[in-house]
């Protein structure tokens, strides 16, 4: 019995040590050069404009859709079990409100590689953004995986979901947001 609990101990610990590897949420390295730099996300406010690079090596920017279609920012990596089980919802509503809205997956710090293999493996078909060095998860201040923005044409944010998005609640933010 005490050995199966120091095992238990052990593998909490491994997890949570895997956890401060990936998240770092001790570092004081951030990306933000000046207080201007600081931007204040919230419903109602603005969406920072931020360019990446997707997975076809095309340099895709936010400010490309404002004035002709929502869009929904999604957070997420392969790793997570929940940014996984709701791209599937993402993948439909992309089809679905095709003339109205585009979504944006922007992947954490994985390789090129990694995200095409995940959208093969879970049929994403919208574009998938490579955050290399973190800098558009620090600009909207994401920490946990999965985290999802809704942003209207106009720019303005409409609603925010930290975790797994259910059918339901995607369809209530896209009701917002179009």
């Amino acid at each position: 019995m005490k050995r199966k609990n120091l095992l238990l101990i052990l593998v909490l610990i491994a997890i949570i040590a895997a956890i401060i590897l990936i998240e770092k949420p001790f570092s004081t390295k951030s990306s933000v050069k000046n207080v201007k730099d600081i931007v204040e996300l919230r419903v109602g406010g603005l969406a920072p404009d931020f360019s990446l690079i997707d997975t076809t090596d095309k340099k895709v920017s936010l400010s490309d859709f404002i004035g002709k279609k929502s869009v929904i920012i999604n957070f997420w990596a392969s790793w997570c079990v929940a940014c996984v089980s709701e791209m599937p919802l993402l993948q439909e509503a992309s089809q679905t409100y095709k003339n109205d809205l585009v979504v944006l997956g922007v992947n954490r710090q994985e390789s090129k590689n990694d995200a095409i293999k995940f959208a093969y493996f879970v049929g994403v078909t919208f574009p998938l953004l490579l955050d290399n060095d973190r800098s558009v998860n620090d600009l909207y201040h994401v920490l946990g995986l999965p985290a999802t923005f809704f942003v209207n044409k106009d720019g303005v944010i409409t609603g925010f979901k930290r975790g797994e998005l259910n059918s339901q609640e995607l369809y209530n933010y896209i009701q917002d947001m179009i």
